[in-house]
């Protein structure tokens, strides 16, 4: 033992001499490196009221210095502000420190390097400016459950103040939150006004960076007003500055909460609630497999929330089963139908990606005992935002809901046929409101793309702002139309689903009519497959569609083929899997093994511990691959929802889990084989 102790502090010893070098060495050459001239902090001054945001920061740009200063900017009476020795101003060729314009030629010299100046400034909006507590909004950015205190200033167009208070931010989102532009949450101590808007303590700042166009959030929701749906956010486009800098163009947008200017129902006997996949806080998972969470009131306890859970399952469940002649007069006596009618219009015209899984509210009235849909939120990936879904109007982009599955009913349809037609001019209302809004817009939009350089190829982003607009206002003109034929004429089409009825997206197809060949392309394509099928007949582009379907996808081989390639075949990633599933599997029992008083036992036992650990390990491993390659259709389905597609992702987060559970299930089988061997079939027990 004391043998044991000595080599095990010697190793420690030299690990702690190899540390030491490596940290001087790393040292020494962290002295050797030469300083590094940083770049100057440079601001201009453009206000001369000192209670305002009077000052920014200027950016460098593809080797160019921008001022980008808010609305109320004086661009005749420009100052810029520098310590650095180093910095000359040079206005119309000449240095000066003396008060400029935007028309003068502006350079800025360097460490002897000229850059050009340009300065932009916006028009026509307010402006909010933040200044954080620990001048940085680094932390928030970096994770969502990160918060900072803010002091939160709103300027108007005019540089009046609008409003001043303190509060916190936070950052929010699930797609947005990945991307490079933020956006952010604000919760004020008290109640206040931004941008005209009525005063509340939650706020939300939308990037609307996945946007290029930056009209949809304002489009769809502007379109929910005008179809009368109730507690839809009210919103205004603002300019955003964080101590100093300039963060971008923003939609301030009303936070979707219980209380008198926004969802106005009784705190006691209601409820606001989300459905949010992938978002963490939820109280129960819907018959959809989705997490339903509970915005307020919170904390409500266990007993209430199975209630709730109850209360929403017995919904859903009415809704699946309804018929196309049934009556809707029971369902009426638990939801509005009404607001459920024109969720579906707004989600059909809009084609959100992100509708029925997240984001998708539903609040329950306790005066009426209603449960209502809406109000519609986060619609920046709607309108086409697809770089490849985009021009196929028929599909939708989003998954079936409630709504979707009401559209089944005949009398459903005549509502919504009814709220549709009330408004003759809807259309056009809506289209000639994205002019007035772009017109609006405009100059904070110029900077705000040169502040954020966007490229997505899943995100529809031309090369010109006015383009993406113009492309946005065609997909909204060409789906209303489409949707508005589908709504008037519903006996003339067929909706055809794929894979799975309950979530797959809907194609509307005309009577008669065939699916496009490029669209059968697109959606065998996303399932893996080389075509799709009904009832064992492949559909092809000329194929005429006379019924709602149900299509199959066109698998290129066998499942057995499939899963066999998935699993082995090393181009795909398999048999390295396996190779790295052994290696987790089995070495670090190895590794524990000779590390433990295994060294000092006898040979014949190390021997027998061996075999009874690699056993053990065999069993595991027998039990897990013998699940995937015995059931192979039903392993897919049980793993990914879909066959093949989600198979292939085992960086996915749930099937790793599914794995591990099966892991631990197959030690557990391990143990008891084990133990009946050990039992029944070894004879001499003493020996083992």
């Amino acid at each position: 033992m004391k043998k044991k102790i000595t080599k095990i502090l010697n190793i420690f010893v030299l690990c702690l001499i190899l540390l030491t070098s490596f940290s001087s060495i790393n040292v020494k050459a962290e002295d050797d490196e030469e300083p590094v001239e940083e770049d100057p902090m440079i601001s201009v001054i453009f206000f001369q009221d000192l209670d305002v945001l009077n000052e920014v920061i200027l950016k460098m740009i593809d080797e160019k210095y921008y001022a980008f200063l808010p609305s109320y900017a004086n661009l005749n009476e420009l100052e810029l502000k520098c310590d650095n020795p180093d910095v000359h101003f040079l206005v119309n060729g000449k240095e000066s420190n003396s008060i400029f314009t935007a028309n003068d030629s502006l350079s800025i010299t360097i460490y002897g390097q000229s850059y050009p100046l340009v300065i932009m400034s916006s028009s026509n909006l307010s402006t909010i400016s933040i200044k954080t507590k620990n001048y940085s909004l680094d932390p928030v950015n970096e994770s969502r459950y990160n918060t900072e205190k803010v002091h939160v200033l709103c300027i108007k167009e005019d540089g009046t103040i609008e409003s001043a208070e303190e509060g916190q931010i936070k950052m929010r989102g699930h797609t947005s939150a990945l991307v490079d532009k933020k956006t952010y949450r604000l919760k004020m101590k008290e109640e206040i006004s931004l941008a005209g808007l009525e005063p509340s303590k939650k706020w939300i700042l939308n990037a609307n960076y996945l946007d290029a166009s930056k009209i949809r959030n304002s489009l769809g929701l502007y379109l929910a007003k005008q179809l009368g749906q109730n507690y839809t956010s009210d919103y205004e486009y603002v300019d955003l500055y964080v101590d100093n800098n300039y963060y971008g163009n923003y939609l301030v947008q009303e936070a979707v909460e219980i209380s008198e200017s926004r969802v106005d129902i009784p705190i006691e006997n209601s409820f606001l609630m989300e459905i949010s996949e992938n978002d963490t806080g939820y109280k129960f998972i819907d018959i959809f497999g989705l997490p339903v969470i509970i915005k307020e009131p919170e904390n409500l306890g266990q007993e209430i929330d199975d209630k709730m859970q109850e209360y929403i399952e017995t919904i859903e469940n009415m809704i699946l089963n309804i018929q196309e002649d049934d009556s809707l007069d029971e369902l009426s006596n638990y939801i509005d139908l009404k607001s459920f009618a024109t969720v579906f219009i707004i989600d059909e015209i809009v084609n959100q990606r992100d509708a029925n899984y997240r984001s998708t509210f539903f609040y329950y009235d306790g005066r009426s005992g209603l449960l209502y849909a809406g109000p519609t939120w986060d619609l920046d990936l709607s309108l086409g935002n697809d770089a490849i879904l985009g021009s196929y109007y028929q599909i939708n982009s989003f998954k079936d809901g409630l709504s979707e599955f009401l559209w089944r009913n005949k009398e459903f349809k005549e509502l919504v046929k009814i709220i549709f037609n009330e408004n003759k001019n809807l259309l056009s209302e809506v289209l000639d409101y994205a002019d007035k809004t772009v017109l609006k817009i405009k100059d904070s939009v110029k900077m705000d793309e040169i502040l954020w350089d966007f490229d997505n190829p899943n995100i529809v982003n031309a090369d010109e702002y006015q383009t993406d607009v113009e492309y946005t206002k065609w997909y909204l003109e060409k789906r209303f139309n489409f949707i508005k034929d589908v709504i008037n004429n519903p006996e003339s089409y067929h909706v055809i689903h794929v894979l799975n009825e309950n979530t797959g997206r809907a194609m509307f197809i005309k009577d008669g009519e065939c699916i496009p060949s490029s669209l059968i392309d697109y959606v065998s394509a996303s399932y893996g497959a080389d075509g799709l099928m009904f009832n064992d007949v492949e559909i092809w582009d000329g194929y005429p569609i006379f019924e709602d379907m149900l299509l199959m996808p066109v698998w290129p081989e066998t499942i057995e083929e499939i899963v066999d390639e998935n699993v082995t075949n090393e181009e795909s990633g398999g048999f390295k899997m396996d190779l790295l599933m052994l290696i987790v599997l089995f070495v670090p029992g190895v590794i524990a093994l000779f590390i433990s008083d295994f060294i000092l036992m006898k040979q014949k036992e190390k021997n027998k511990l061996f075999i009874h650990y690699c056993l053990h390990e065999f069993f595991i491993i027998l039990f897990t691959y013998g699940v995937l390659y015995l059931f192979k259709k039903q392993a897919f389905i049980i793993w990914s929802g879909q066959l093949v597609e989600g198979y292939n992702s085992f960086a996915d987060v749930r099937f790793g889990m599914k794995m591990m559970l099966l892991m631990l299930a197959g030690s557990v089988i391990s143990g008891i084989l084990l133990s009946l061997l050990y039992k029944y079939v070894i004879k001499d027990k003493k020996e083992i």
